[in-house]
């Protein structure tokens, strides 16, 4: 039997650690991709959630905004006689609060479906 060289032992040695360490890098990319794959799926997913979320609470403000609005007196008297419309538009509803900072600007419209105040505006702005 014949006797293996001590560098030839070296080489074996040093090419199985290499093939360790290349099968254990490879296996830990993998891994890493998988788990990042998977943050992004969870990620996209929460997202979803969160913005579903928002639009919901929004939506609840918005309708309970139109109840008060809706709820009012002053506003129901603008539908039967919108002669003070635009006053009660541009500042009865900032003064008494029932519109949320965040909106800037509010209209009623009509069985027509036409805003209040529009007869005789062309789309813009002027007067016909």
């Amino acid at each position: 039997m014949k006797l293996v060289s001590i560098g030839r032992l070296a080489l074996i040695y040093l090419g199985l650690v290499s093939l360790i360490f290349v099968s254990m890098g490879a296996f830990f990319w993998r891994e890493i991709s998988t788990t990042s794959e998977q943050l992004n799926a969870n990620e996209s997913q929460a997202a979803k959630v969160e913005i579903r979320e928002a639009l919901d609470s929004v939506k609840a403000r918005m309708k309970k905004v139109g109840h008060d609005l809706s709820g009012w007196d002053e506003t129901k008297q603008q539908l039967f006689f919108p002669d003070y419309y635009a006053l009660w538009r541009d500042n009865r509803v900032r003064d008494a609060g029932l519109l949320p900072s965040s909106a800037s600007k509010t209209a009623l419209y009509g069985k027509d479906t036409f805003m209040l105040g529009s007869e005789g505006i062309t789309e813009g702005g002027g007067t016909a």
